[in-house]
């Protein structure tokens, strides 16, 4: 009898399900820490350089191309001379120009002592003036008259001085020639306008690029950027969303941005292609695992766990995933240890 209990009891222990499996933490790998910390999430997309102004330059007087000072690719400051046309003729007109206008100071001169004669004449007391009403008013027609040749002879010596200025062509600003169309010896008009020289600013550059509707809600002016332009040795940089273009284009469902870049340097040039990563959510003080601690299952995410010294499975609940790190928002607390496996 007592053998018979002794194998019934053996039998029904043997029949118990057995102990969950503890989480492998074998096969190379290391424990780290659940840290708080701020997780960023970008996007990332594809833009281009332009201009942030591009002006064709042009003479407002007709001459011959005396020289170009400058090549395509030169950069030019505000101010700086780019084309020089045949001046002569504008020298010469301003020379006749200075000659009229000191001769109509001297006409308007002469008149103005006439016109002080006159009048110190005719405002004698009543019955004493020495000439008549319209000998006074005759003088004061002739000093009207030379004001007025006076005057447009002043005018006439502005114009001069601004045709002779306009042969010399300038640049409107600071920038990189992108364009040469005449040499020396062409023969230039104003009308029509001969367009001599393409000149594009580049000390600031706008950054465009086009991001999916779906992010529309998320992207507005002051959203951080980043960026890297192809061709360029200089490291990644940053700057903010300038402009969130309002309309959506209707074949690819993606709304346009743009970015302004500094580029005083003019290490970059209008059409570089350019990497963009656009901050798309963040969340501060997260409580954050590297991604690799996370294994998924059926029932959703899990981590491994140190309890009491030993490895243990965790469900967890995932809020933000980034590239490389996951926001714990249920099941871990800081400064826990998960396991990352070396072979995942």
């Amino acid at each position: 009898m007592l053998l018979a209990l002794l194998l019934a009891f053996a039998a029904a222990a043997s029949a118990q399900p057995a102990a969950p499996e503890a989480p492998a933490t074998r096969g190379g790998g290391e424990w780290t820490p659940v840290t708080q910390r701020t997780l960023q999430r970008f996007t990332s997309a594809v833009g281009s350089l332009r201009a942030n102004q591009r002006a064709r330059l042009a003479a407002q007087v007709s001459s011959r191309v005396e020289k170009v000072l400058v090549e395509i690719g030169d950069i030019v400051h505000n101010g700086q001379e780019l084309v020089r046309l045949d001046s002569q003729p504008f020298d010469i007109e301003v020379a006749q120009r200075k000659a009229g206008l000191q001769g109509a100071r001297v006409a308007r001169d002469d008149a103005q002592r006439n016109f002080d004669a006159a009048k110190e004449l005719f405002e004698r007391p009543e019955g004493m003036a020495a000439i008549s009403q319209q000998q006074f008013d005759g003088s004061k027609a002739n000093l009207d008259l030379a004001s007025a040749r006076l005057a447009e002879a002043e005018a006439g010596l502005r114009a001069a001085e601004f045709r002779l200025k306009e042969s010399h062509v300038r640049a409107p600003f600071n920038a990189i020639v992108t364009q040469r169309m005449v040499d020396a010896g062409d023969l230039v008009t104003s009308a029509p306008v001969t367009p001599l020289l393409e000149v594009q600013d580049v000390e600031t550059l706008l950054l465009e690029f086009s991001l999916p509707q779906e992010m529309l809600a998320s992207v507005h002016k002051g959203t951080p950027v980043s960026y890297e332009v192809s061709g360029a040795s200089a490291a990644r940089a940053a700057g903010t969303v300038q402009i969130v273009y309002p309309a959506i284009d209707e074949a690819t469902r993606s709304f346009r941005c743009r970015v302004a870049v500094s580029n005083k340097d003019f290490r970059y040039r209008p059409g570089q292609l350019v990497q963009v990563r656009v901050l798309e959510r963040e969340v501060p003080n997260a409580l954050a695992v590297p991604r690799t601690a996370l294994q998924q299952t059926a029932n959703g995410w899990r981590v491994t766990v140190e309890a009491d010294g030993k490895p243990q499975a965790r469900p967890v609940k995932v809020g933000l995933l980034t590239e490389d790190a996951a926001e714990i928002t249920q099941g871990l607390s800081a400064g826990q240890r998960v396991w990352i496996s070396s072979r995942r």
